[in-house]
Order: C-alpha cells, then sequence, then structure tokens
C-alpha cells in the first residue's frame, strides 16, 4: 500500500515568509525565552531543573517529535504510536536493564556508555571501537536535525535562501560555543526544558486552534477520516513489532537516554517518575500531532509531512503559531545537535586523544578539556552538515531508522554485560564489528548513495541496499553481530581480569573494592605520586576527594588510602573517560596483580561485603534480606561478647574491632579498623605482634607494657584458615583481661610467703630470746659484782640493749600469731625520738654515710608506741639513704595543724615509679633488685602506723629530684591546745 508520503506534496496552501510581522513574532518569543531562562537559572529554582529532566529529554531527541513523528504517523500509522512507546520503555524497564549499571555507579562513574563497556571488556580497543561506532551511528541523527533547519530555513530566507548553509553553520558554532562549556550546563539543561515545553505546547495549540476547528469539530474530523480512507491507513500495524524492538533497542544506548538514566544527579524516584511522565509527554505529542497531519492532507499542502508543524500554521495565516513553531523546531534541532555532538566529542576525546597526552603537561585540566569538547563538537556537527548536503535526498524518518539500527548493534554487549559473565573482550570486539559492518553496507550506504545492488543469486534474485527493506537489514546485522559474539565466545578464553570484572558487572552481584597492597603510605606521598601523571591538577584532585570523604591530610590508614584511591579513580573516570583515569591511576597508585586473582568466595571480600551490605540492605528482599537479618545478628554477637575480639588479615590490617577491645584498649573502632596493627601504640602493637609470633595459640597472663596501671590479658589467636580456605588469609584474636585474678593470685602468694615468714620469725624469736636473756642476767651480775662508773655505764647500755631486742622479739611473736599491738600508746617527744633513729639508722645502712636534717621542733610531741614509731623512722631513714646519691641531704621536716601533725622525710633520689605508687605498701614489691631489697620495708611501715593510729603517704616531690614519705599522726589532746 503507498504511503500518504507520496501524495502529501499536493499544490494547495501558499508557503510565503515575506510578511514581518512573523519576524517581529520570533523576536518576541526569543525575549520570552530569555525571560524564562533568566527566572528558571535563579538560586532558588535551580533544583527545579531535575523535575524538568523529561522536557528536557523531549528535547534531546530533537525534531523526531516535531517533524518526524508526523511523517511516521503518515507511514507507518498507529506502528509509530507503538514504537514510540518502545521509545520511552527504557525507564520502565530501568529496575532491569539499568539497575546493575546505576549500583556499580556508586563506586565507579561512567559519564556515557562507552566508558561502561571499557570497564566490563577492558582495553582500549574497545574504547576507540565503541567510541567510533556510537559517534558513527550517530552521524544520521545530526544529519536529521539538519534536514529539517534546512528546508524551514530555506522558506523564511526566501530570496536569500542561498545563505541557508552559512546561517546554519553560523548557529551551530554559536550555540556550541556558548552552551557547552561545563559552567554553561544549568543553561543547557533550562532551555532544553523550555523548548521540550514549548514543543508540547505549539504542537497542542496549533491541533486544538487550528486543525480541528478547521474540519468543524471532532466529529467533523472523524468524518473526514473515514472519508478519506485515512482510517485504514492509520490503522496499519504491520511494521509496528519491529518498529518496536527498534525503537526500544535504540533508547537504551541512545547517548541522551544512557546519560540520564544512569546520572548521579537523578534519584531513584525520579527514573520511576519519568517511567509514566515522559511516556505521557510522547503520547500528547503524538495525539497532537494526528489531527495536524489530516489538516494538512486536507489542505493538500506543499509542503513534505516533516515540515508541517510550521507550514500549517503559516498556510492558515496565523503568524504567532508559525513563529512559535518555527523558533520550537530550530531551538530544538540546534540543541540537539549540540548536546549529541558534546557527548560524541567527549567520548572521542577520552577514547583517543586524553590516553595519549601527557596530562602532567596540562596548566589548566578542566579548561582544556572543555576546550577540546567545543571544538570536537563543532567539528563533528559541521561533518555531519557536509555529509548531508554531499549525500542523497532521504525523509527525516529514514535518518533516524538507520542511526537506530546501527546504535542497536551495542544492545548485545550491554545486556550481556551484566546477565552472560562468559562473553569477553574478543566476543564483544567480534560482534560489533561484524553487526557494524552489515549496518555500513545495507544502509548508511543506501542513505549516502542511494539504492545499491550487492548480490547477484543464480535465481535471478538480488540482494540489494536499500533503505525500503530496513527490516531486513536490521535483522541481518542483530544476526551477524549475535553470531560473532557466540562463536568468538566458544573458542577464544578470557584472561582473568576479563573473569574479574565479568562477575563484577553482574546483575545479582555487588561491587566490593579489592583488599589491595598500594605503593604509598600517606597522603602525601599519593599526592606526590598524582603529581607526576595530573601535574598541577593533582592538589585540586586530592583536596576533593579527602573532602568527599571527610578523610585529613595525615591519613596513614591503609583501608582509608585505598578509599581514597577509589574516589580519585571514580571522579577522574567522569572527567577524562575510564579508560585514561585507570591508565593514569595504575601509573600513579599502582595495585598488585593479586587484585585479579582473588577467589570470589576468599576472606577479603567476605569482609568487605559487609560494609557495603550495610548501605545496601534496603535494596534486599525475600531470602537475601533474611540473611543479611541473620548476619546483622552475628555482628550483634561479636560486638556484645564480654571479650576483645580482633581480625588481622596476612599484611597486618586490622579487620574487626569488637566494642570491648574498644573499650579495653581506648581506641574506637574509627581510628582503628582499616589501619595497620604496627600503628597502635607500642603497648598493644607488642601484644598483638607478641601473639601473631609465637608458636603458640595461647599466652596466659601476658603484661601490658609502659601502662600507667599494671594490667594482665589472657591471648587467643584462631588456627588457619577462619573462612575454611587453604592457607590462613585472616586471622581471629581474642583478649581477655585477666587483670584482677592476677592480682588475686598474687595475693595468696603473698600471704602464703608472709605465713612463711611468720612461722621463721617466730622460730627465730625463739632462739633469739634465751640468749637475750643470759646477756641481760650476765650483764645484771656484773654490775653488781664489780662497782665501777665505767661498767655502770656499759652495763646499763648493754641491757637497754637487750630490752630492745626484747621488745623486737615479742613484736615478732606477735607478728607470727596475727596479733594486734597491745602497747599502750604515750606522748612522745618527736624531734627526739628522731635523733635516736638517725643515731640508730647507720647501724643498718649500706656504709655510704648521708647528711641528715632534723628540722621538727623541739617540743612536737605525739601519741604513739614508742618502739613501733621509732622502727618506723629507721626503716624510713634507711631507705632514704639507699635512694639518695652521695653528698646529698636527708630532711626531716614537721607541720601542726588543728588536729594532727605531719612528719615529712625528704630525700634526693630518683623518686618511684609511678607504676609503684601506689603499689608500695603491697609486701614484696619492690624497684630494687632482689639482692638489695625484699619489698617488705614499706609493708611493716604501713602496718606499725596503723597500729599506733597513724597514716603514711609516698609521693614523688614536684619540681625536685627525689621522694617524701609523709606521717600523719593524730595530735594529743593536751598539746594540741598548746601547739
Amino acid at each position: 500500500m503507498p504511503s500518504i508520503y507520496n501524495s502529501a506534496t499536493v499544490a494547495g496552501a501558499v508557503m510565503t515568509a515575506n510578511d514581518w510581522s512573523l519576524w517581529l513574532y520570533v523576536a518576541g518569543a526569543l525575549g520570552a525565552v530569555g525571560t524564562l531562562l533568566w527566572w528558571l537559572l535563579g538560586a532558588a529554582r535551580a533544583s527545579l531543573l531535575n523535575a524538568l529532566l523529561p522536557l528536557t529529554l523531549v528535547t534531546s531527541h530533537g525534531v523526531l517529535l516535531s517533524g518526524g513523528v508526523v511523517e511516521m504517523a503518515g507511514r507507518y500509522g498507529f506502528g509509530a504510536v507503538i514504537a514510540l512507546f518502545g521509545f520511552t520503555f527504557i525507564f520502565a524497564l530501568s529496575p532491569i536493564l539499568l539497575e546493575p549499571i546505576r549500583r556499580l555507579q556508586r563506586v565507579v562513574r561512567f559519564a556515557n556508555a562507552v566508558d561502561f563497556l571499557t570497564f566490563r571488556y577492558r582495553g582500549r580497543a574497545v574504547s576507540l571501537l565503541a567510541s567510533a561506532g556510537l559517534a558513527l551511528t550517530s552521524l544520521p541523527l545530526l544529519q536529521g536535525q539538519f534536514i529539517l533547519i534546512t528546508d524551514l530555513l530555506t522558506q523564511l530566507l526566501g530570496d536569500y535562501a542561498l545563505l541557508t548553509t552559512s546561517l546554519l553553520v553560523l548557529l551551530i558554532a554559536t550555540t556550541c560555543w556558548l552552551l557547552l562549556p561545563r559552567r554553561r550546563r544549568p543553561a543547557r539543561l533550562a532551555l532544553m526544558a523550555i523548548c521540550g515545553a514549548a514543543l508540547v505546547l505549539v504542537t497542542a495549540a496549533i491541533s486544538l486552534t487550528l486543525a480541528i476547528p478547521q474540519f468543524g469539530g471532532l466529529t467533523a474530523l472523524n468524518e473526514w477520516v473515514v472519508a478519506s480512507g485515512q482510517q485504514q491507513v492509520i490503522h496499519r500495524t504491520e511494521d509496528a513489532y519491529p518498529l518496536f524492538v527498534l525503537f526500544l533497542a535504540a533508547s537504551i544506548v541512545l547517548p541522551a537516554n544512557f546519560l540520564v538514566a544512569l546520572s548521579d544527579r537523578i534519584k531513584p524516584s525520579q527514573v520511576r517518575q519519568m517511567a509514566w511522565s515522559y511516556p505521557l509527554l510522547l503520547l500528547l505529542i503524538t495525539v497532537a500531532s494526528l489531527p495536524l497531519m489530516w489538516s494538512g492532507l486536507a489542505l493538500k499542502l506543499d509542503a513534505p509531512l516533516q515540515s508541517y508543524l510550521f507550514a500549517l500554521p503559516l498556510a492558515l495565516g496565523s503568524a504567532p503559531l508559525a513563529a512559535a513553531a518555527a523558533l520550537t523546531i530550530i531551538a530544538t534541532a540546534l540543541l540537539c545537535s549540540a548536546s549529541l555532538s558534546a557527548i560524541l566529542a567527549r567520548m572521542l576525546l577520552n577514547s583517543a586523544v586524553l590516553p595519549s597526552v601527557n596530562v602532567a603537561q596540562i596548566h589548566n585540566l578542566n579548561g582544556w578539556i572543555s576546550r577540546r569538547i567545543v571544538n570536537i563538537a563543532i567539528a563533528i556537527a559541521l561533518l555531519a552538515l557536509a555529509i548531508t548536503n554531499l549525500s542523497v535526498n532521504a525523509s527525516l524518518t529514514d535518518h533516524y531508522l538507520v542511526s537506530f539500527v546501527g546504535l542497536a548493534q551495542f544492545v548485545p554487549g550491554l545486556i550481556a554485560a551484566s546477565y552472560l559473565p562468559a562473553l569477553g573482550r574478543k566476543g564483544f570486539l567480534t560482534g560489533l564489528l561484524l553487526g557494524l559492518a552489515v549496518w555500513l553496507i545495507g544502509l548508511w550506504l543506501p542513505l549516502m548513495a542511494g539504492e545499491q545492488p550487492l548480490l547477484q543469486f543464480a535465481s535471478g534474485a538480488t540482494l540489494t541496499a536499500t533503505l525500503e527493506h530496513w527490516p531486513l537489514w536490521a535483522l541481518l546485522a542483530s544476526m551477524a553481530n549475535l553470531t560473532g559474539c557466540a562463536l568468538t565466545t566458544i573458542v577464544t578464553r578470557r584472561n582473568p581480569e576479563e573473569r574479574f570484572f565479568a562477575n563484577l558487572c553482574m546483575v545479582d552481584n555487588v561491587y566490593i573494592p579489592g583488599r589491595v597492597n598500594l605503593n604509598v603510605d600517606n597522603v602525601e606521598q599519593m599526592r606526590q605520586a598524582l603529581a607526576g601523571v595530573l601535574g598541577s591538577a593533582a592538589d585540586e584532585e586530592l583536596e576533593a576527594a579527602l573532602q568527599q570523604l571527610g578523610l585529613c591530610a595525615s591519613e596513614q590508614r591503609p583501608a582509608k588510602l585505598r578509599q581514597l584511591r577509589d574516589r580519585l579513580a571514580r571522579e577522574l573516570s567522569l572527567r577524562i573517560g575510564h579508560y585514561a583515569a585507570s591508565r593514569l591511576m595504575e601509573q600513579a597508585l599502582p595495585i598488585t596483580e593479586q587484585h585479579f586473582q582473588r577467589r570470589p568466595d576468599s576472606g577479603e571480600d567476605l569482609n568487605r561485603i559487609e560494609s557495603m551490605l550495610a548501605v545496601n540492605s534496603r535494596e534486599l528482599t525475600g531470602i537475601a534480606s533474611e540473611l543479611n537479618r541473620l548476619r546483622v545478628h552475628h555482628a550483634e554477637l561479636v560486638e556484645a561478647l564480654p571479650v576483645g575480639v580482633i581480625s588481622v588479615d596476612s599484611g597486618g590490617e586490622i579487620l574487626l574491632w569488637n566494642r570491648k577491645m574498644a573499650e579495653l584498649s581506648g581506641l574506637s573502632r574509627d581510628q582503628v579498623i582499616g589501619a595497620h596493627y604496627g600503628k597502635l601504640p607500642s603497648s598493644w602493637r607488642d601484644l598483638v605482634a607478641q601473639l601473631l609470633a609465637s608458636a603458640q595459640p595461647t599466652l596466659s597472663s601476658q603484661p601490658l607494657q609502659s601502662s600507667s596501671e599494671p594490667r594482665w590479658f589472657n591471648l587467643q589467636r584462631s588456627q588457619g584458615s577462619i573462612h575454611g580456605g587453604e592457607e590462613a588469609s585472616e586471622q581471629l584474636l581474642v583478649v581477655e583481661e585477666v587483670t584482677e585474678s592476677v592480682r588475686l593470685t598474687q595475693q595468696t602468694i603473698d600471704r602464703d610467703r608472709l605465713a612463711s615468714i611468720g612461722r621463721f620469725a617466730a622460730g627465730v624469736a625463739h632462739e633469739i630470746g634465751n640468749p637475750v636473756t643470759n646477756i641481760s642476767l650476765l650483764a645484771q651480775d656484773l654490775r653488781s659484782d664489780i662497782a665501777s662508773p665505767e661498767v655502770e655505764r656499759a652495763t646499763a647500755q648493754l641491757l637497754e640493749q637487750t630490752q630492745r631486742i626484747t621488745t623486737i622479739v615479742q613484736s615478732l611473736i606477735r607478728f607470727s600469731r596475727g596479733d594486734s599491738a597491745t602497747e599502750t600508746l604515750t606522748v612522745i617527744n618527736l624531734a627526739a625520738l628522731a635523733d635516736e633513729a638517725i643515731r640508730l639508722s647507720p647501724l643498718d645502712a649500706s656504709g655510704r654515710r648521708r647528711e641528715v636534717r632534723n628540722l621538727i621542733a623541739p617540743q612536737a610531741t605525739v601519741e604513739a608506741d614508742r618502739h613501733q614509731l621509732l622502727q618506723v623512722l629507721i626503716n624510713l631513714l634507711r631507705n632514704a639513704d639507699q635512694a639518695s646519691p652521695a653528698d646529698t641531704t636527708i630532711t626531716l621536716t614537721g607541720r601542726v595543724f588543728e588536729d594532727c601533725y605531719q612528719l615529712d622525710i625528704i630525700d634526693a633520689g630518683s623518686g618511684v615509679p609511678d607504676a609503684l605508687l601506689h603499689r608500695v605498701y603491697e609486701p614484696f614489691v619492690t624497684s630494687k633488685s632482689p639482692d638489695q631489697g625484699t619489698g617488705l620495708g614499706l609493708w611493716v611501715v604501713y602496718q606499725l602506723m596503723g597500729n599506733i593510729g597513724g597514716d603514711i603517704t609516698l609521693f614523688n616531690n614536684v619540681g625536685s629530684a627525689g621522694a617524701t614519705a609523709r606521717l600523719t599522726f593524730t595530735l594529743p589532746s593536751a598539746s594540741a591546745g598548746e601547739l
């Protein structure tokens, strides 16, 4: 059946643009658009641009919806409506087709489809062929824009039609220069949204105010459609299936659709909104275009169907609508051309230019890239314009169909990227090359040069390259593509890198950055490495990445450095393309080859999955959701354990640090997770290193060194791999504090030792008692037998010392029995007792004489047992004498308070270690070697001071060397009033 297009050029309406009112309306429309653009770019309306994305998409398809839809409806009837519905179906199928790629975009940015294909299939050959193929298959789209603009400008210029090409070149260059720089992106999006809205409104206005009223209403319009035979024509659907499949396939790869569907500025809720709003807009345009087409056919306009949007209002004398239609068509076509050319320019720049350029020598990388994109975009647009002028005359629909068949050749590779891990680089490239080759011969060649006979069969039939048989050539190209993919996949093998990234891109996989080793240890080294490949842009990129991740410039944790590297690669991929970015990152910050050799079930992946599942848990459903709940439960159990748990990988990186471990160490999870255990404080570092280096999996009662107070821990280490692998890639350490248990054990040991000493002391006291009694009796007999003053003095001293020995023996006996002191407290002169202690202390000193200054007031008295207090002073003076260097002074001073008296014994030694200060009163605690002290001196002093109702405090001097032993006594009631 012949198409309407063949009968649509019947003379009937006069096409003229000599009426200057038309140009006035165009100027007014431009003013209105400028005002609306200024309003949209206001700070308060910036967020409105995302809400207008469906309108932006309408403009991104160019003249397909302003002129192409009318021509398609005339050629294919309702098949065109079905095709356009398939064109918008990409957003409804987004969870199936694009969600895997959107999930990857959280960690790996893709500027376009070429970046994703390069990431999946690896290699520069993929990047070059994909970008060149997309550019070549997109050229017919650009040609379609220029075909309609050329026709429209020719009609508008009238006698000056020869200037059409020059004016079009000027418009292309001006549009690209003004709107394509990166800083003009908001203006470009706002202008595209305005044009999309204008296209919907202008099409609807022409249909409602001109087309339908021309027939006298909808009823009359329906009668005309039936009477003229248009009802049978519009109901044609024989090409609906290939059109639907073709438009659906092309919509997946179409650069504008791909960018919008995967943009990180687009929220999932907005994608769901576009799933219904975008088809609704196209439906409105299509429905409004049908009365417009029938009205033009009824008028027998001398114009092609693709020009009816402008020709109809002009023929009916509606200058405002004609001006609005002309401005909308030109603006839409120019914006589509500029936007598409810019996308193609970025692809070619990232794939062909940047990998070969020394980026370090570029001073202003952003400006350099922006200028190159504008220049390449202009070159692409002008190339398309030149091809348009040199090629044969084909319709707008033909150009879109040819382009869509070419774009469809990328669909197998895109779908296989997420669903067929067996397809490798060679299979993808072979299939794409074969599909594009068939497309070039069967469709692109006749689009450029007209119908071409290709092959003469023996039966006399001829295989002809012609646009009329586009469904056949589309099928042949797809079959060649799929056959090439399948055969090459069967006969070739993939390398480990291809298999690794194929698994990452699968629909049921979550991209987890590998725990790999870097060649840098801190941010500063990373800055220096990046400067070698990025030059002056390194500082800017690094500071931006640090700010986004909330890290500081002193960061040293390996996990955070890897995260910083991933963020840098992610942002660079968006700016210079994935291939160029990965190449630069491998030069500056290379990773180990084990990154591609990891097993999917390795312990490294399992640990990184924990963090990824915590972010994506809301997206899990069914059994995956239940398993995630079990994971969370197990994680909470580990966190709630009453013992510390540490997980360390084979490289020493800390992977787990539970709540109890943070409490024991005083180090939070955020400080430790991802760091090497060698970066821990020295005490914990030595403890962990000791356990990891030990041949035994268990270490008991290990002291924590350099701690403010002694602490002991039991340590255990897992044996073998905790994930069931052959190698122990990760070890689990359990840390349990046993300080109280060790102290109780030590106290029990001390009590046993004291009991032994008590029994020994009782024996010594019994053995000493008899000789001392005999010595006392002999001294008394000597004094009674010899009446001499000298003998009297000597025997008196001898009796005094024997009495002292007897008192000591009685104290030893009481100590061995555990009895409390029974002596009566008496008032004692402290100064006199101190002098006696000074006189007696050398008897027990080491022989190194120190000067002792007694500054106690002569009238100072306290209530105490004289013998026990004397023993206290002798012990403290002996300790001070042993601690003080030669030629130093030991000072005794006293101070009176309202109800107590303080006696200080001050030495000039090295002081008491801080770790022992609060334990010096425990038995057997000493800083001396075993041959210099037993550790019982201060313990005895503490016990004796308790017996007489006093107290002792030992502290290091502030501002000077040495320590002070402070004795505190309760003042006698009578003395308290006197002093």
